[in-house]
């Protein structure tokens, strides 16, 4: 299974964290695309040099991304 099969109409906001060295980096971007496609707000950002569940880890890059998922979902 993966979202980029599913439908994204009337889907709600959606913020999309990648890194640039992600190995699902390709799958983000189409499914940035798609949900633009279906009108969707979506947030998509790629944070360069980093890898998948960056945010796992102690690293200013953490704090910054964290930061940005709280006010996406306030």
């Amino acid at each position: 299974m993966s979202p980029i099969f599913g439908d994204f109409t009337d889907f709600p906001p959606l913020m999309i964290n990648c890194g640039s060295e992600e190995v699902k980096y390709d799958d983000s971007k189409v499914l940035n695309y798609l949900c633009q496609k279906a009108g969707v707000d979506v947030t998509w950002t790629i944070w360069q040099d980093l890898f998948h569940v960056f945010v796992l880890f102690d690293m200013p890059e953490t704090k910054q991304a964290l930061n940005k998922i709280a006010e996406f979902l306030k």
